[in-house]
């Protein structure tokens, strides 16, 4: 008799957990939601969503978030406009255990989902809410101090080329660099994840004064040196969306902030 009390009441403390998730707020609350059949993952954060689609690219939207927490359980609905012009995408969640049983990131979902996609197909999932770093609050990186012991100890010297790089060395949209590393003939190596899944080099002149030659790399390819540990996240573009490991601020000039540098952790990217 105990054990079918206590069931009904960790029901309740998970719904009260969604209803909790709601309660974030939306410019900090991270919604990350996962379906098969087919395979989709979303990741929403205040006014940006990216749609990831398994044999698809990486489809980008503009939205806003409307929580209905007077509904018993709480919903969430999330509209945007997608950046190509493909359409509306619709996403409602509700405060409900949901158990994805081929995601890997273990454990039950607290939030159901059901996603209506710009083509029109209607798919259905699970997910669950998080907050994000505060990357306002992050630290600003030493670049004077303790040797950091890692690649990002010379990037006041590789920042030209790693902007060059970001401006004309890189098709298609980069997500973060992986890391950038001096060659010889003054030369720099810089490495970047893209928005379509793949991964790119680009040499440029450590000036910055040209790109040399830039390409598609393979993601078993390796550059010899330790890769996005850290990450570079440039301020060129909307704030990127952490939620787990450590973020530190870039300004070589007080005040003139250039990017993040992600240290990711374990289990965390």
């Amino acid at each position: 008799m105990r054990h079918l009390l206590i069931i009904p009441l960790l029901l309740t403390l998970l719904l009260l957990t969604g209803a909790a998730a709601f309660a974030q707020e939306p410019s900090r609350a991270v919604y990350s939601c996962r379906g098969n059949e087919p395979f989709w993952s979303l990741e929403i954060e205040g006014a940006g969503a990216r749609l990831d689609q398994l044999g698809a690219e990486r489809m980008l939207f503009d939205g806003s978030l409307t929580r209905l927490d007077y509904m018993t359980p709480p919903w969430a609905l999330w509209r945007g406009g997608g950046d190509g012009g493909e359409g509306d995408l619709v996403v409602a969640m509700r405060a409900e255990i949901c158990q994805d049983t081929m995601s890997d990131e273990g454990g039950a979902f607290d939030l159901r989902a059901h996603l209506s996609h710009p083509d029109g197909r209607v798919l259905t999932g699970c997910c669950r809410a998080a907050a994000a770093l505060d990357l306002s609050a992050a630290p600003v990186a030493d670049f004077e101090g303790p040797v950091r012991g890692d690649w990002s100890d010379l990037l006041p010297r590789l920042l030209p080329a790693m902007d060059v790089c970001l401006e004309r060395g890189f098709e298609g949209r980069v997500i973060r660099l992986l890391g950038a590393w001096p060659m010889s003939g003054n030369q720099a190596l810089v490495r970047a994840e893209l928005a379509s899944g793949g991964r790119a080099d680009c040499f440029a002149a450590m000036s910055g004064n040209e790109v040399l030659l830039s390409g598609p790399v393979s993601v078993t390819a390796s550059s010899g040196q330790s890769e996005g540990q850290p990450a570079f996240l440039s301020a060129g573009g909307p704030e990127p969306v952490l939620t787990c490991g450590r973020a530190e601020r870039v300004e070589l000039t007080p005040g003139e902030l250039l990017g993040w540098l992600h240290y990711p952790g374990p289990g965390c990217r």
